[in-house]
């Protein structure tokens, strides 16, 4: 397709994030990128946000090297648990979706 020079091009993020290769695109599974032998899914992970085709982020090996050190780091050293109850049961989460790029998550309140 020919796209004239000084043309402003938006991406369709929704249409390349829901890729007819994975498995169930729509649900969150975050195993779906680990290693079969893992128990993973083994499915190639999505790196939309570096960009793409020759204008990719040429630091994004950078950048998932420092998120694999970091998040190793807090794995190490930090016990990540849910809020317990007065009773000491796990206060669930309550997780709400929406078409925004991140949304957070609430807990219930009593």
């Amino acid at each position: 397709m020919f796209i004239p020079k000084g043309s402003l091009v938006f991406p369709n993020v929704l249409a390349t994030s829901l890729d007819e290769d994975y498995v169930d695109p729509t649900a969150f599974s975050p195993s779906r990128f680990m290693p079969k032998s893992s128990g993973g899914g083994g499915e190639s992970p999505f790196t939309l946000a570096f960009g793409f085709g020759r204008r990719m982020c040429p630091g994004r090996h950078l950048a998932y090297a420092s998120l694999w050190i970091a998040i190793a780091a807090i794995f190490s050293t930090l016990h990540i648990s849910r809020k317990k109850d007065q009773d000491g049961y796990d206060i669930p989460l309550h997780l709400e979706f929406g078409s925004n790029i991140t949304k957070c998550a609430t807990l219930p309140t009593h």
